[in-house]
Formats: structure tokens, sequence, C-alpha cells
């Protein structure tokens, strides 16, 4: 994937739609999902994708993203229980006898 996505920077560069300079390959290679809209308007007003491109083609490229690992993880993320909690009586320490 990270192929494709050089190409389209570079597309990009040389076209003057974007310098290095303001964004490198690495911002540009983390793009989140609003950015890529922006970038894929970007690209449909100058030419390079034509109306019938979708937007999802294009964001393709950056495939699928993997959390970043330097983000911390919440406690309660993947912590939740479809089990039913149910309470239970306390058992008494008493016995109680069964009488005949």
């Amino acid at each position: 994937m990270e192929d494709k996505l050089r190409k389209i920077f570079d597309l990009y560069v040389q076209q003057g739609l974007l310098t290095e300079g303001e964004a490198s390959f690495e911002k540009w290679s983390k793009a989140n999902d609003n950015q890529q809209e922006q970038l894929f308007k970007l690209g449909q007003k100058s030419g390079i994708f034509s109306k019938e491109t979708p937007l999802e083609s294009f964001s393709a490229i950056w495939g699928v993203k993997k959390k970043d690992e330097s983000e911390p993880i919440s406690q309660e993320e993947g912590m939740a229980s479809t089990t039913p909690v149910v309470e239970e009586e306390p058992i008494s320490s008493e016995s109680s006898e069964v009488v005949d």
C-alpha cells in the first residue's frame, strides 16, 4: 500500500497541489478520514480524479489503519461483558434443619 501512497503523493507534488515543505510523505501517509476527503476533493478539482471516481477508491490506498501504539488504551476498551451480572444471596453460616 505504501507504494501507491508514495505515487499519489508524488503526483500531488508534481501537479503543484502540495509541496514537500508543507506536507511530508509521513504526514500524508497518516492522513485521517477528513484529511483524505479534502485531498480527494483537491485531486478532483485539479483533474487528477474524475467526478465518477468514488472517494472510497482514493481512501483505499491508505488501507486498514492500525491503532497507533503510542496512544493510551482506555481501561474500558474491550472490557464490555455480555454476561448478565446476577447478585448472589450471602450464605448463612447457620445451618437450617429439615424437620420431618
